[in-house]
Protein backbone atom coordinates (compact mmCIF):
# COMPACT_ATOMS: atom_id res chain seq x y z
CA UNK A 1 0.00 0.00 0.00
CA UNK A 2 2.81 2.61 0.67
CA UNK A 3 4.83 1.05 -2.17
CA UNK A 4 6.70 5.04 -3.59
CA UNK A 5 5.63 3.67 -7.03
CA UNK A 6 2.07 5.24 -6.14
CA UNK A 7 3.53 8.67 -5.22
CA UNK A 8 5.42 8.96 -8.79
CA UNK A 9 2.32 7.94 -10.59
CA UNK A 10 -0.15 10.30 -8.57
CA UNK A 11 2.52 13.03 -9.27
CA UNK A 12 2.24 12.59 -13.33
CA UNK A 13 -2.03 12.62 -12.78
CA UNK A 14 -1.55 15.78 -11.04
CA UNK A 15 0.77 17.58 -12.91
CA UNK A 16 -1.33 16.31 -15.81
CA UNK A 17 -4.49 18.10 -14.89
CA UNK A 18 -3.12 20.60 -13.59
CA UNK A 19 -1.72 21.18 -17.58
CA UNK A 20 -5.23 20.99 -18.95
CA UNK A 21 -6.53 23.33 -16.56
CA UNK A 22 -3.66 25.64 -17.28
CA UNK A 23 -4.26 25.72 -20.83
CA UNK A 24 -8.22 25.44 -21.25
CA UNK A 25 -8.95 28.30 -18.87
CA UNK A 26 -8.47 31.58 -20.25
CA UNK A 27 -7.33 32.94 -16.69
CA UNK A 28 -4.55 30.56 -16.14
CA UNK A 29 -3.52 30.60 -19.52
CA UNK A 30 -2.61 34.16 -19.61
CA UNK A 31 -1.28 34.26 -16.13
CA UNK A 32 1.32 31.53 -16.82
CA UNK A 33 1.93 33.11 -20.50
CA UNK A 34 3.47 35.97 -18.60
CA UNK A 35 7.54 36.78 -19.18
CA UNK A 36 8.11 37.78 -15.77
CA UNK A 37 7.71 34.21 -13.94
CA UNK A 38 8.47 32.02 -17.29
CA UNK A 39 12.07 31.47 -16.85
CA UNK A 40 12.30 30.92 -13.17
CA UNK A 41 12.07 28.06 -11.03
CA UNK A 42 10.37 29.23 -7.77
CA UNK A 43 6.81 28.89 -9.20
CA UNK A 44 7.71 25.18 -10.02
CA UNK A 45 9.36 24.39 -6.93
CA UNK A 46 6.50 25.98 -4.73
CA UNK A 47 4.17 23.28 -7.20
CA UNK A 48 6.66 20.48 -6.28
CA UNK A 49 6.47 20.96 -2.60
CA UNK A 50 2.99 21.41 -1.88
CA UNK A 51 1.83 18.21 -4.04
CA UNK A 52 4.74 16.27 -2.48
CA UNK A 53 2.93 17.32 1.27
CA UNK A 54 -0.44 15.83 -0.58
CA UNK A 55 1.29 12.66 -0.62
CA UNK A 56 2.53 12.92 3.12
CA UNK A 57 -1.04 13.82 4.42
CA UNK A 58 -2.38 10.60 2.52
CA UNK A 59 0.14 8.59 4.36
CA UNK A 60 -0.78 10.17 7.66
CA UNK A 61 -4.53 9.54 7.17
CA UNK A 62 -4.40 5.87 6.74
CA UNK A 63 -5.37 5.76 10.21
CA UNK A 64 -8.44 7.64 10.07
CA UNK A 65 -9.57 5.18 6.96
CA UNK A 66 -10.30 1.86 9.09
CA UNK A 67 -8.95 -1.68 8.34
CA UNK A 68 -7.31 -4.04 9.76
CA UNK A 69 -3.85 -4.63 8.86
CA UNK A 70 -3.03 -1.26 7.54
CA UNK A 71 0.60 -0.16 7.23
CA UNK A 72 1.46 2.67 9.52
CA UNK A 73 5.21 3.40 9.00
CA UNK A 74 7.01 4.70 5.72
CA UNK A 75 10.35 6.38 5.93
CA UNK A 76 9.63 7.75 2.20
CA UNK A 77 6.26 8.95 2.97
CA UNK A 78 7.22 10.22 5.81
CA UNK A 79 10.53 12.42 4.05
CA UNK A 80 8.11 13.67 1.43
CA UNK A 81 6.02 16.01 3.83
CA UNK A 82 9.38 16.80 6.21
CA UNK A 83 11.51 17.68 3.51
CA UNK A 84 9.27 19.76 1.37
CA UNK A 85 8.35 21.78 4.74
CA UNK A 86 11.67 22.34 5.49
CA UNK A 87 12.02 23.66 1.91
CA UNK A 88 8.75 25.95 2.19
CA UNK A 89 10.62 27.30 4.99
CA UNK A 90 14.14 28.29 2.87
CA UNK A 91 12.01 29.81 0.44
CA UNK A 92 10.71 32.10 2.97
CA UNK A 93 14.29 32.64 4.58
CA UNK A 94 16.00 33.39 0.94
CA UNK A 95 13.09 35.79 -0.42
CA UNK A 96 13.18 38.01 2.54
CA UNK A 97 16.16 37.74 2.88
CA UNK A 98 17.49 39.12 -0.31
CA UNK A 99 14.89 41.66 0.36
CA UNK A 100 16.10 43.24 3.28
CA UNK A 101 20.10 43.64 1.44
CA UNK A 102 18.24 44.80 -1.45
CA UNK A 103 16.26 47.73 0.53
CA UNK A 104 18.81 50.33 1.46
CA UNK A 105 15.97 53.05 2.89
CA UNK A 106 14.10 52.36 6.23
CA UNK A 107 11.85 50.01 5.80
CA UNK A 108 8.01 50.57 6.50
CA UNK A 109 7.09 47.80 8.87
CA UNK A 110 3.44 49.07 9.53
CA UNK A 111 2.73 48.22 5.64
CA UNK A 112 5.07 45.07 5.03
CA UNK A 113 3.38 43.79 7.60
CA UNK A 114 0.35 44.27 6.40
CA UNK A 115 0.82 43.38 3.27
CA UNK A 116 1.74 40.20 4.32
CA UNK A 117 -1.22 39.61 6.12
CA UNK A 118 -3.31 40.19 3.76
CA UNK A 119 -1.48 37.76 1.28
CA UNK A 120 -1.84 35.24 3.77
CA UNK A 121 -4.51 35.80 5.99
CA UNK A 122 -7.86 35.35 3.43
CA UNK A 123 -7.01 31.37 2.10
CA UNK A 124 -6.21 30.75 5.62
CA UNK A 125 -9.68 32.23 6.98
CA UNK A 126 -10.81 30.05 4.32
CA UNK A 127 -9.69 26.74 5.83
CA UNK A 128 -9.84 27.92 9.40
CA UNK A 129 -13.54 28.16 8.59
CA UNK A 130 -14.49 25.06 6.82
CA UNK A 131 -12.12 23.53 9.79
CA UNK A 132 -15.10 25.12 11.72
CA UNK A 133 -17.79 24.16 9.98
CA UNK A 134 -16.47 20.59 10.56
CA UNK A 135 -15.74 21.22 14.37
CA UNK A 136 -19.35 22.18 14.65
CA UNK A 137 -20.80 19.44 12.60
CA UNK A 138 -18.69 16.45 15.18
CA UNK A 139 -20.31 18.50 17.88
CA UNK A 140 -23.52 17.53 16.45
CA UNK A 141 -24.05 21.57 16.16
CA UNK A 142 -23.80 21.32 20.16
CA UNK A 143 -21.76 24.17 22.69
CA UNK A 144 -20.50 21.60 25.07
CA UNK A 145 -17.83 23.87 26.90
CA UNK A 146 -18.67 27.87 27.88
CA UNK A 147 -18.74 30.45 25.31
CA UNK A 148 -15.49 31.59 27.30
CA UNK A 149 -13.71 28.45 26.46
CA UNK A 150 -14.69 28.29 23.37
CA UNK A 151 -13.35 31.76 22.36
CA UNK A 152 -9.67 30.96 24.06
CA UNK A 153 -9.93 27.37 22.03
CA UNK A 154 -10.64 29.04 18.45
CA UNK A 155 -8.43 31.93 19.24
CA UNK A 156 -5.20 30.56 18.10
CA UNK A 157 -6.54 29.24 15.28
CA UNK A 158 -7.74 32.85 14.27
CA UNK A 159 -4.35 34.40 15.15
CA UNK A 160 -2.27 31.61 13.36
CA UNK A 161 -1.31 30.13 16.50
CA UNK A 162 -0.50 32.86 18.76
CA UNK A 163 -0.26 33.81 21.60
CA UNK A 164 -0.35 29.99 22.95
CA UNK A 165 2.01 28.90 20.08
CA UNK A 166 -0.20 25.84 19.89
CA UNK A 167 -3.71 24.74 18.01
CA UNK A 168 -5.90 23.21 20.62
CA UNK A 169 -8.50 20.96 20.39
CA UNK A 170 -11.57 22.97 19.99
CA UNK A 171 -15.82 22.27 22.15
CA UNK A 172 -14.09 18.52 22.97
CA UNK A 173 -13.48 17.70 19.25
CA UNK A 174 -10.23 16.83 19.84
CA UNK A 175 -6.83 18.24 17.94
CA UNK A 176 -6.02 15.08 16.71
CA UNK A 177 -9.15 14.44 14.37
CA UNK A 178 -8.99 18.00 12.47
CA UNK A 179 -7.81 18.39 9.16
CA UNK A 180 -5.02 20.58 10.26
CA UNK A 181 -2.04 19.37 9.33
CA UNK A 182 -0.08 22.21 7.89
CA UNK A 183 -1.38 25.12 10.30
CA UNK A 184 1.76 25.03 12.53
CA UNK A 185 4.06 26.38 9.94
CA UNK A 186 1.98 29.47 9.14
CA UNK A 187 2.67 30.09 13.30
CA UNK A 188 6.79 29.72 12.32
CA UNK A 189 6.52 31.81 9.01
CA UNK A 190 5.25 34.47 11.34
CA UNK A 191 7.55 34.00 14.14
CA UNK A 192 10.33 33.85 11.23
CA UNK A 193 8.27 37.46 9.98
CA UNK A 194 8.43 38.93 13.11
CA UNK A 195 11.84 38.45 13.30
CA UNK A 196 13.13 40.76 10.36
CA UNK A 197 13.03 44.02 12.18
CA UNK A 198 15.99 42.66 14.24
CA UNK A 199 17.49 40.45 11.69
CA UNK A 200 18.61 43.71 9.46
CA UNK A 201 21.20 44.22 11.38
CA UNK A 202 22.82 41.46 10.21
CA UNK A 203 22.60 42.40 6.25
CA UNK A 204 25.51 44.03 5.96
CA UNK A 205 29.05 42.20 4.95
CA UNK A 206 29.38 39.09 6.21
CA UNK A 207 27.54 39.46 9.63
CA UNK A 208 24.98 37.45 8.60
CA UNK A 209 27.51 34.32 9.21
CA UNK A 210 27.43 35.26 13.08
CA UNK A 211 23.49 34.43 12.90
CA UNK A 212 24.22 31.50 11.16
CA UNK A 213 26.17 30.11 13.77
CA UNK A 214 23.92 31.21 16.54
CA UNK A 215 20.89 29.74 15.19
CA UNK A 216 23.02 26.82 14.36
CA UNK A 217 23.89 26.81 18.07
CA UNK A 218 20.45 27.30 19.20
CA UNK A 219 19.65 24.80 17.04
CA UNK A 220 21.04 21.75 18.67
CA UNK A 221 20.49 23.22 22.41
CA UNK A 222 16.88 23.46 21.52
CA UNK A 223 16.47 19.90 20.13
CA UNK A 224 18.81 18.21 22.84
CA UNK A 225 18.12 20.71 26.02
CA UNK A 226 15.32 23.05 26.21
CA UNK A 227 13.05 21.07 24.29
CA UNK A 228 12.89 18.27 26.46
CA UNK A 229 14.30 19.87 29.68
CA UNK A 230 12.10 22.89 30.73
CA UNK A 231 8.15 21.87 31.28
CA UNK A 232 6.43 25.45 30.49
CA UNK A 233 4.56 24.18 27.37
CA UNK A 234 4.78 28.16 25.51
CA UNK A 235 8.59 27.63 26.31
CA UNK A 236 9.05 24.23 24.90
CA UNK A 237 7.09 25.63 21.95
CA UNK A 238 9.19 28.31 21.31
CA UNK A 239 12.73 25.94 21.65
CA UNK A 240 10.97 23.29 19.71
CA UNK A 241 10.62 26.18 16.67
CA UNK A 242 14.36 27.19 17.19
CA UNK A 243 15.58 23.67 17.40
CA UNK A 244 13.24 22.05 14.51
CA UNK A 245 12.34 24.76 12.03
CA UNK A 246 15.32 27.95 12.28
CA UNK A 247 17.56 25.63 10.66
CA UNK A 248 15.40 25.32 7.26
CA UNK A 249 15.13 29.36 7.31
CA UNK A 250 19.05 29.47 8.31
CA UNK A 251 19.33 27.66 4.83
CA UNK A 252 17.67 30.17 2.90
CA UNK A 253 19.46 32.62 4.46
CA UNK A 254 22.77 31.27 3.83
CA UNK A 255 21.53 30.39 -0.07
CA UNK A 256 20.92 34.14 0.05
CA UNK A 257 24.28 35.36 1.18
CA UNK A 258 25.84 32.92 -1.28
CA UNK A 259 23.87 33.93 -3.97
CA UNK A 260 24.52 37.60 -4.05
CA UNK A 261 28.59 36.62 -4.15
CA UNK A 262 27.40 34.36 -7.28
CA UNK A 263 29.73 31.10 -6.98
CA UNK A 264 29.44 28.54 -8.91
CA UNK A 265 26.77 30.07 -10.80
CA UNK A 266 27.75 28.46 -14.30
CA UNK A 267 27.97 25.25 -12.84
CA UNK A 268 24.36 25.92 -11.45
CA UNK A 269 22.92 25.73 -14.97
CA UNK A 270 24.55 22.40 -16.22
CA UNK A 271 23.10 19.01 -16.43
CA UNK A 272 25.60 17.74 -13.99
CA UNK A 273 23.93 19.95 -11.07
CA UNK A 274 20.39 19.03 -12.20
CA UNK A 275 21.59 15.10 -11.91
CA UNK A 276 22.85 16.14 -8.47
CA UNK A 277 19.36 17.73 -7.68
CA UNK A 278 17.82 14.76 -8.52
CA UNK A 279 20.23 12.28 -6.86
CA UNK A 280 20.58 14.29 -4.08
CA UNK A 281 16.75 14.61 -3.68
CA UNK A 282 16.54 11.05 -3.72
CA UNK A 283 18.80 10.49 -0.94
CA UNK A 284 16.71 12.76 1.14
CA UNK A 285 13.30 10.98 0.47
CA UNK A 286 14.46 6.96 0.37
CA UNK A 287 17.24 6.83 2.63
CA UNK A 288 15.72 7.04 6.20
CA UNK A 289 18.33 10.24 7.65
CA UNK A 290 15.73 11.33 10.92
CA UNK A 291 18.17 10.11 13.42
CA UNK A 292 21.44 10.42 14.35
CA UNK A 293 24.09 13.98 15.15
CA UNK A 294 25.82 12.72 11.41
CA UNK A 295 22.09 12.13 9.74
CA UNK A 296 21.45 15.54 11.02
CA UNK A 297 24.58 16.87 9.19
CA UNK A 298 23.97 14.96 6.23
CA UNK A 299 20.18 16.19 5.55
CA UNK A 300 20.99 19.49 5.97
CA UNK A 301 24.15 19.59 3.82
CA UNK A 302 21.89 18.02 1.03
CA UNK A 303 19.27 20.17 1.57
CA UNK A 304 21.33 22.99 1.17
CA UNK A 305 23.10 22.04 -1.75
CA UNK A 306 19.81 21.36 -3.30
CA UNK A 307 18.21 24.47 -2.64
CA UNK A 308 21.54 26.34 -3.14
CA UNK A 309 21.28 24.75 -7.31
CA UNK A 310 17.53 25.66 -7.58
CA UNK A 311 17.78 29.26 -6.47
CA UNK A 312 20.97 29.88 -8.61
CA UNK A 313 18.90 29.14 -11.61
CA UNK A 314 18.60 25.25 -12.21
CA UNK A 315 15.30 24.28 -13.70
CA UNK A 316 16.43 20.24 -13.32
CA UNK A 317 15.99 19.71 -17.02
CA UNK A 318 13.51 22.62 -17.56
CA UNK A 319 10.77 20.75 -15.24
CA UNK A 320 10.36 23.23 -13.09
CA UNK A 321 9.88 26.13 -15.58
CA UNK A 322 7.46 24.03 -17.42
CA UNK A 323 3.69 24.37 -17.38
CA UNK A 324 2.00 22.32 -14.99
CA UNK A 325 4.85 22.95 -12.02
CA UNK A 326 4.12 26.66 -12.21
CA UNK A 327 0.25 26.35 -12.34
CA UNK A 328 0.81 24.36 -9.48
CA UNK A 329 3.16 26.98 -7.60
CA UNK A 330 0.51 29.97 -8.34
CA UNK A 331 -2.04 27.67 -6.42
CA UNK A 332 0.28 26.42 -4.63
CA UNK A 333 -0.75 27.95 -1.34
CA UNK A 334 -4.50 27.43 -1.11
CA UNK A 335 -3.54 23.65 -2.14
CA UNK A 336 -1.24 23.67 1.10
CA UNK A 337 -3.94 24.78 3.09
CA UNK A 338 -6.96 23.39 1.90
CA UNK A 339 -5.96 19.54 0.76
CA UNK A 340 -6.05 18.51 4.48
CA UNK A 341 -9.75 19.68 4.87
CA UNK A 342 -10.68 17.64 1.27
CA UNK A 343 -9.13 14.50 2.49
CA UNK A 344 -10.94 14.69 5.47
CA UNK A 345 -14.24 15.20 3.57
CA UNK A 346 -13.30 11.75 1.54
CA UNK A 347 -12.85 10.28 4.58
CA UNK A 348 -15.62 10.96 6.50
CA UNK A 349 -17.67 9.74 3.80
CA UNK A 350 -15.82 6.44 3.28
CA UNK A 351 -16.62 5.86 6.79
CA UNK A 352 -19.89 6.47 6.57
CA UNK A 353 -20.22 4.43 3.76
CA UNK A 354 -18.68 1.42 4.55
CA UNK A 355 -17.50 1.97 8.37
CA UNK A 356 -16.30 -1.78 8.92
CA UNK A 357 -14.96 -2.81 5.18
CA UNK A 358 -10.97 -3.42 5.28
CA UNK A 359 -9.29 -0.71 3.24
CA UNK A 360 -7.48 -2.23 0.06
CA UNK A 361 -4.52 -0.79 -1.94
CA UNK A 362 -6.45 0.17 -4.63
CA UNK A 363 -9.37 1.29 -2.72
CA UNK A 364 -7.20 3.81 -0.58
CA UNK A 365 -5.17 5.33 -3.93
CA UNK A 366 -8.00 5.67 -6.16
CA UNK A 367 -9.59 7.55 -3.74
CA UNK A 368 -6.89 9.52 -3.07
CA UNK A 369 -6.80 9.75 -6.90
CA UNK A 370 -10.12 11.68 -6.55
CA UNK A 371 -9.12 13.55 -3.28
CA UNK A 372 -5.85 14.95 -5.15
CA UNK A 373 -8.14 15.97 -8.70
CA UNK A 374 -10.49 17.35 -6.27
CA UNK A 375 -7.76 19.23 -4.07
CA UNK A 376 -6.25 20.75 -7.45
CA UNK A 377 -9.62 22.10 -8.52
CA UNK A 378 -10.49 23.72 -5.02
CA UNK A 379 -7.63 25.98 -5.14
CA UNK A 380 -7.18 26.94 -8.54
CA UNK A 381 -10.80 28.80 -7.09
CA UNK A 382 -9.79 29.77 -4.34
CA UNK A 383 -7.13 31.65 -6.02
CA UNK A 384 -8.90 32.97 -8.08
CA UNK A 385 -11.81 34.37 -5.76
CA UNK A 386 -10.00 34.28 -2.27
CA UNK A 387 -6.32 35.13 -2.80
CA UNK A 388 -6.15 37.36 -6.22
CA UNK A 389 -8.48 39.53 -5.06
CA UNK A 390 -6.84 40.75 -2.13
CA UNK A 391 -3.00 40.76 -3.63
CA UNK A 392 -1.62 45.00 -4.44
CA UNK A 393 -1.74 45.21 -7.83
CA UNK A 394 0.90 47.47 -9.13
CA UNK A 395 0.75 50.72 -10.59
CA UNK A 396 -1.74 51.40 -13.05
CA UNK A 397 -2.55 47.99 -13.13
CA UNK A 398 -6.30 46.48 -12.76
CA UNK A 399 -7.81 43.41 -11.38
CA UNK A 400 -8.14 41.90 -14.54
CA UNK A 401 -4.53 41.74 -15.22
CA UNK A 402 -3.50 38.18 -14.96
CA UNK A 403 -0.32 38.50 -17.26
CA UNK A 404 0.83 40.93 -14.04
CA UNK A 405 0.02 37.90 -11.70
CA UNK A 406 3.19 36.21 -11.22
CA UNK A 407 4.50 39.77 -11.02
CA UNK A 408 2.11 40.91 -7.55
CA UNK A 409 2.54 37.17 -5.79
CA UNK A 410 6.40 37.77 -5.91
CA UNK A 411 5.68 41.51 -4.15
Amino acid sequence: MLNPIFYFIGMALALAFAHSIAISIPFFRQALSSPATRHRPFEGLRGFLALSVFFHHAYTSLSYWGGKGVPTHSSFYFSVGKIPVALFFALTGYFFWVRLCETDRVVEWKAFYAKRFWRLAPAYYLSVGILLLFVAWRSNFTLRVPPGRLFAEILPWIAFGFPTLAHPGINLVPRQILPAGVYWTLMHEWAFLLCLPFFRFFTRGHRVLLLIIGASLLCVLGRRYFATELRVPAVNSFFIFVGNVSWAFGIGIFCAYLRRRNPAVNLSHSRFASVVILVSTAALFFIDLHSGALSFVVQRTLLTLVFYLIVAGNTVFGALKSRPFRMMGMVSYSFYLLHCTVLAGFAGLYRLAWPTQQLSTGTFWGIMGATLFVSVIVSALSFRFVELPFLSPAKGETESAPARIPERLAA
